[in-house]
């Protein structure tokens, strides 16, 4: 959250435009068109409760005989493996789900959705190559697939969706454009697809096609972003912050009681990174919050634009009110140990050390891709407080917390500033500098970049 603003609840990139590959518990039970929030729930069977229940159990081969007892009763539901696959996604036990998915590629090669699911899979972890491989596989064997007309009709948008998503990755635009426009066909009233159309449009260099595309999508849907936000999205992408803050004023014109609107142009406006776009930051995150006092978001965003104004009392005042709404969320409190440790109130030093180490005992553990930054985050911040509290004291396990943090390969460019400092207190500065430099060569504004520039700029003069 406090390093590079595209990550978590700052995201500034276009990812949301990007795949919008659905995720297990979304598509199964029965799947739903690529970026469909309307997905059918499972109907109300015993069997499913059943299965359910010998689940949580951990009775797992009696949890898929039932399921094959539903499939039987219901022919539009799903094979019996694919069922179990989607409880253990949800039970987030990765390694099940692909024993399952593999399982019903063996029990029914005829059945398309878990190639689909295997294919997202990999696209998730952009094993593309692998993914396009199971994405034609599966429209191959839909174009025959005659059990469900109701899951045929759910998977064929998805099927378009997900190989859209394969030209995506490879940056061949008009085959995406092409892809998007055949699901549209088959999902006519996807806003999603219809903004991922815009994007493709827009790295065509037709952005006034672009725009007309991200007005119909929201007519379709009310709820997506304003089309100006989304089309200064995509000229951030493309370096562009001259157009990126026009069409930023033009969203605001636009849609000024718009709480995304407000909350996306604040965005914007830090990640353009001037002084003066960050005071422009401040002032639509407190409009934001005017419109919604207790928007989480707001809030967080509020406070990470105090970390990069060094208004670190104020950052605190937002990051307490999130960190109260939500107690467990890991970027409220990991942020709030960053601002109360920059204080000169002793008392308020304790307690981002207390919060700094209770956020390392909790996200240990866990495994999962962003667990993997959180656990990099939390070494990172564990190992800044403990040196902003004590650099003498406290160098040597500040030390290797931050060593730890950046071995996880996960870090971020804030992370690889505090581990020169400390690197640097320990007499090591050749390490300094390659850190300081790595760090650097981050586009996208991120909290200590101007004290990064400063110190290695010392260094290189000695």
């Amino acid at each position: 959250m406090r390093a590079i603003l595209p990550r978590t609840i700052l995201g500034l990139t276009i990812a949301s435009l990007a795949l919008a590959v659905p995720s297990l518990a979304q598509t199964l039970l029965p799947p739903g068109g690529a970026g469909d929030s309307t997905a059918k729930k499972p109907p109300q069977m015993q069997e499913i409760d059943d299965a359910i229940s010998f689940f949580k159990n951990g009775d797992l081969e009696n949890a898929e005989k039932k399921f094959e007892e539903a499939v039987a009763k219901n022919p539009d539901l799903p094979p019996a493996p694919l069922l179990m696959a989607q409880l253990c996604s949800q039970a987030q036990q990765g390694q099940l789900v692909l024993m399952y998915l593999e399982k019903a590629v063996q029990k029914s090669p005829e059945d398309p959705e878990a190639y689909l699911q295997l294919g997202e899979i990999d696209l998730n972890q952009r094993r593309v190559a692998g993914a396009d491989l199971l994405f034609m596989k599966a429209a191959e064997l839909l174009k025959k697939f005659n059990k469900s007309a109701e899951r045929k009709n759910a998977m064929m948008p998805r099927a378009s969706s997900d190989q859209a998503a394969v030209s995506e990755l490879r940056e061949d635009w008009p085959t995406a454009q092409q892809r998007l426009e055949e699901c549209l066909k088959l999902d006519p009233k996807n806003a999603i697809v219809m903004q991922r159309v815009a994007r493709s449009l827009f790295q065509q260099k037709k952005a006034q096609e672009a725009f007309e595309k991200l007005k119909q999508a929201k007519q379709a849907d009310d709820k997506v972003l304003t089309p100006e936000l989304i089309l200064a999205k995509l000229y951030l992408g493309f370096n562009d912050p001259t157009n990126a803050k026009k069409w930023t004023a033009e969203g605001l014109k636009n849609a000024s009681k718009d709480l995304s609107t407000r909350l996306e142009a604040a965005r914007i406006y830090v990640q353009t990174g001037q002084q003066g776009d960050l005071d422009e930051a401040k002032t639509q995150a407190a409009k934001a919050l005017e419109l919604d006092s207790k928007s989480l978001d707001a809030l967080m965003l509020r406070g990470v634009i105090g970390l990069f104004q060094k208004d670190y009392a104020g950052a605190v005042s937002y990051f307490e009110q999130a960190a109260m709404m939500s107690p467990s969320a890991f970027p409220a409190t990991n942020n709030l140990a960053l601002a109360l440790v920059e204080l000169k109130d002793e008392s308020k030093k304790k307690r981002a050390l207390e919060y700094a180490v209770e956020n390392v005992r909790k996200i240990q553990g866990t495994q999962n891709q962003q667990n993997a930054q959180n656990v990099a985050e939390a070494l990172s911040t564990l190992g800044w407080v403990l040196y902003r509290i004590d650099p003498v004291k406290n160098l040597d396990e500040a030390d290797k917390q931050l060593r730890q943090a950046v071995g996880t390969n996960a870090y971020n460019p804030d992370t690889l500033y505090y581990a020169a400092v400390v690197g640097l207190a320990n007499k090591r500065s050749e390490e300094a500098k390659r850190f300081l430099n790595q760090a650097l060569k981050t586009t996208a504004p991120w909290t200590m970049k101007t004290e990064a520039k400063s110190l290695l700029e010392q260094l290189n003069k000695n």
